[in-house]
């Protein structure tokens, strides 16, 4: 386990006290889901605060703490799809100081599957 993990699955720093120990708990941050997301703005850059594991009824998936660049203090938490649980280890020291120095950040791109015959999302990293 990290140090990383500690703010993962308890708090994370409020950006508008960064010099005070005020946390937001985790509980309070909202989920938004891809598609809302996409239909808002399929332009907008994320930026990823942290990462965590999450496991429930439908299997592991990673979610990540993340805001619109263009608004640093508008953080929510999103799912990301289930093909990145085998490639992404949120315990990584790369990956978490990438998401410290704010170097994390991905787009979200939009897909007809001729499986389910609906469109679908998918996140690209930059």
């Amino acid at each position: 386990m990290s140090n990383f993990n500690r703010f993962n699955h308890k708090s994370l720093i409020n950006p508008a006290y960064h010099d005070s120990e005020q946390y937001i708990p985790l509980k309070d941050i909202p989920f938004r889901k891809a598609a809302e997301l996409y239909a808002i703005n399929p332009e907008m850059v994320y930026s990823i605060r942290a990462m965590y594991r999450s496991t429930s009824d439908y299997g592991d998936q990673i979610i990540g703490i993340v805001n619109p660049e263009t608004a640093p203090d508008d953080v929510f938490r999103i799912a990301f799809p289930h093909k990145f649980v085998e490639t992404i280890n949120v315990d990584d020291a790369g990956l978490i100081s990438d998401c410290n120095n704010g170097l994390a950040r991905f787009y979200i791109t939009q897909y007809h599957s001729k499986r389910f015959n609906k469109d679908l999302n998918d996140f690209k990293f930059i």
